[in-house]
Order: structure tokens, then sequence, then C-alpha cells
């Protein structure tokens, strides 16, 4: 009791700093809200435990709110009672400080035009600032739009014509014109006569929100386009890294993006950038977040820690400083900073995925899917539980992470009820006179990305992409340290 006294008399005390408060009070009320609307579950918490210099989190990005539930579970992972201590820091897109970056986010709903227009005037700064969230450029979604108005801001307002190409004016004047006859409110004048701050307006919004490419631009322009964004993201990994320097915690998805299928993407080329400046005592641990979301029950979301990434410091460096002679490029015992992007692409995604904790989801997308290849499509809740009931003890003795329930029979037919309410709820599912289900196929048919929850294949990805981490295996870049 009082070991548990003074370690909340220290929380108290830290927490009681200008920014510190706002960042205990935020991560408390966020406490609560995740807490009442989903169940956690946190695996591997010991290699995360102990201190270190400053952690590396090489995160899955699955959600929106991924960084926040591993800052907040991670904290308090022995309780609110036993804190961890140690602060998450993130990176994350940069237009998350940019002015309309609400209205990009719910533009999809039909929302009414004034909410949209508030949005847009709104921005996250400051209260993403006191989170400890640092800006990333993505050039593969940089808009149009951001670009004009970091542009203003350090040139001024100039005209139209002395920033972008005249291919993309016409097509300007082409967009206008059409807006024109869909709202007569909206009278356009010829893109050649305007400066940035006539189309930095809601009205001009749609036309600019995709991505900035070079065809959009004078070549002088976009030459000194380039050339800017790589000194920011220069500047801005280094940045983030004095959050490590502090000995905290900086959470980064080098995916870069939202995965909207549950297939793992490439990574993004800034990581070697980062592990290249990246402090040679920094700790490094691939986290994959899983979310158990095809369910009627409360949604279930597992935070699966593998264990330390090979040390970042470079084998010809540990060499010179043992006053050996460096190795050869080919040296097959070459540390992670010295891979190639894209072999250091392969084996980030091969640790993360490996860490994937497998939920009823995947299981029940799985046995949809192959009950797809049946004729007919059919089957009993008995077959059902029968099926998973097999695939979990194989993956059981494959030392593969289960999430918590699925290994015991009462609650692992009580989750495949859920399931199977869910694809009844979402026409995934028809129910037979017999009591049977029958699997539709037009959902399972849709090959387009889209959200998670309209996607049946997203689950049945990640265990297909689990399967193909584990056959990586022999090639794996974790080391017990």
């Amino acid at each position: 009791m009082g070991d548990i006294l003074r370690r909340q008399w220290h929380e108290l005390r830290l927490n009681l700093r200008p920014r510190e408060f706002a960042y205990w009070l935020v991560q408390n009320f966020l406490l609560l809200v995740f807490t009442g609307a989903m169940r956690t579950q946190v695996f591997g918490g010991e290699h995360y435990a102990p201190p270190a210099q400053g952690t590396l989190l090489l995160c899955s990005h699955k959600r929106d709110w991924d960084p926040l539930l591993c800052a907040i579970k991670l904290y308090y992972q022995r309780g609110w009672l036993r804190p961890d201590g140690r602060r998450m820091a993130f990176v994350g897109r940069e237009d998350m400080f940019s002015r309309g970056f609400l209205a990009e986010i719910v533009s999809y709903r039909d929302w009414p035009r004034w909410t949209m227009w508030l949005l847009d005037h709104i921005t996250l700064t400051p209260i993403i600032g006191p989170l400890r969230a640092y800006p990333i450029v993505r050039l593969l979604e940089f808009s149009t739009r951001q670009y004009l108005f970091e542009l203003r801001a350090e040139q001024g307002d100039l005209p139209l014509k002395e920033v972008f190409s005249p291919a993309y004016l016409e097509q300007l004047d082409q967009w206008a014109e059409a807006a024109a006859k869909r709202s007569r409110r909206f009278r356009p004048r010829p893109s050649r006569e305007l400066r940035l701050s006539d189309i930095l307006t809601w009205d001009y919004r749609e036309p600019l929100m995709s991505r900035l490419r070079r065809g959009a631009l004078l070549p002088e322009r976009y030459e000194a386009y380039k050339t800017r964004q790589r000194a920011k993201i220069d500047r801005q990994l280094r940045t983030a890294l004095g959050a490590l320097a502090r000995g905290d915690t900086l959470w980064l998805a080098p995916e870069g993006m939202i995965t909207q299928d549950g297939a793992p993407r490439r990574v993004r080329e800034s990581l070697h950038s980062l592990l290249a400046i990246m402090p040679p005592d920094t700790r490094i641990l691939p986290v994959n977040v899983t979310y158990d979301f095809m369910t009627t029950d409360r949604m279930r979301a597992c935070i699966s820690v593998g264990p330390p990434l090979i040390r970042l410091e470079r084998a010809s460096d540990q060499r010179e400083r043992e006053g050996r002679r460096p190795a050869p490029s080919s040296d097959p015992g070459r540390r992670l900073a010295d891979l190639e992007r894209k072999a250091l692409g392969q084996a980030v995604i091969t640790a993360i995925t490996g860490q994937t904790v497998v939920t009823m989801s995947m299981l029940g997308s799985r046995f949809l899917l192959e009950r797809l290849q049946q004729e007919p499509p059919t089957f009993s809740f008995e077959m059902a539980h029968a099926a998973l009931a097999q695939n979990v003890q194989l993956l059981a003795a494959q030392g593969i992470r289960l999430e918590r329930g699925l290994g015991e029979p009462r609650q692992r037919g009580r989750r495949l009820r859920a399931f199977l309410a869910y694809g009844l709820r979402h026409g995934l599912l028809t129910r037979q006179p017999d009591q049977t289900y029958r699997v539709n196929p037009a959902p399972f048919q849709q090959q387009r990305e889209t959200f998670f929850w309209l996607n049946p294949r997203y689950s049945a990805n990640e265990l297909a992409a689990l399967e193909g981490a584990l056959a990586q295996q022999g090639r794996s870049v974790t080391a017990n340290q």
C-alpha cells in the first residue's frame, strides 16, 4: 500500500505542472471513454514495462484512435493505481494541424452545409499539440489546398498564373463552369484573374482537395516544392526524435495510413531516414492492434507488443568502436539500420504483423469465405462451432496469440452467436427455414477498398497476413535483449 501511495503522490506532483496537467486530464478522460466503448486486452506488456532510454513503437494502423488507445492502455496496463509514468508522443499526418482537417474527415457524410463550413475553419492544433503530437508530411496525401495555404503564408497573395500551370488553370475554369450550373449563387471568374485568397474559400474547396501533382504547378514551382518538402521532413523527424532523447515513448505507424482492407501496406521511406539518425540506445518494439468488430456485443480491441527489434546501432560502428576493421557491405550480420529500404520494410511489416492477435472476427470471416466455396454455401451453428474449435486448437499449438475467451467453449459459442447476428444484420448471411445459415456471396465479391465495417474480407485478410508473417519467421529480425 505504501508503494502505491508514493507512486500516486509522485504522479500527482508530476501532473500538476501546466503542460502535464492537460495531458493527464485528457488521458484520463479518454480512459473512461475507451473503457465504456470497448473491451481492451493487452498482450506482451512485459516487453514495454522495463525502463529504457527511449522507446519507438512501430505500430499497425487500423483506426484513427490507435495511438490514443495504445498510450492509455500501456500507461495504465497495471491498473489506474499503478501508472507506468512514461509519456507517449505521436507522429501523425501533418494536415491534422491544418485548418479544415475536420471537414475533410467527415466530408463523406451528408451534413448541413453550415456545419461543414464551420469545421473547415477549425484547427486541432491547440488540442493535439499538448498531447505531444508531432507532424510528418505524407506526400501521397498532401493536397493542393494545403500547399496554397502554406504558399500564401510564406510569399503572400500571389496571382494564380504565377503558381499553376496553364493546363491546371484550364481545368479549374472547367470545374468552375460546371459548379456555376449547379449553384446560381456561384459566379466564377477566369482563373488567370484570380489570386490565392480568391480560391482558398469554401466554394473552391472541392477541386483543391486532391493530391498535389507535378502537372498542377509551374515547373520551377514544383521543383521548389520538392526541395522544401524534403527539408521539412528532415526537420520534422529530428523534432520527433526529441521525445526519445527525453526518455519518452514515440508512437509511429510506418505504413503511414490506415489500412482499409486488413492487409498491410508498404512501409514509408521516411522510416529509413528516421532509423539513420536515431540514437543507438533506442528500444524498438513492434505493436499490432486488432479489433473484434464483427459482433453485436461491445467491440474488443487487442494490443499486442512484441519483443524488441535488433538495436539500431550499425554493425560497422560497433566494429570501429571495438577497434576492429569494418565489415564488408555483404556481411550477413548487418543490423536493422543497415538494411536496404525494401528489406527494411519487409522486416518491419513481418515483425508487426507477427504480433497479430486472432479474434472471432478473423476466424468467422475465414469460415464464411470457406463456406462460399462449398455447394450449397450453408451451415449450422454446430458445424461452425466445431470448425472454429478445431482452428483455435491448431493456432494455440503454434503459439499464436488468441483473444482471451476463445479457448473456452462456452465463451466461444457466445462470441460465435454475436458474430452470426452481425452477419445477419449486415447482409452477409440469410437465415434459412430449417434454422441453418446461408452465406450471401455479393458482399464478399466487392474488390474496391472501403471502410472496414463495409468490407467482410477485412478480418480474413488480417488472418492471411499473419500466416504470411509466420512463414517469414526464419528471417525474423527480433531478438531478446
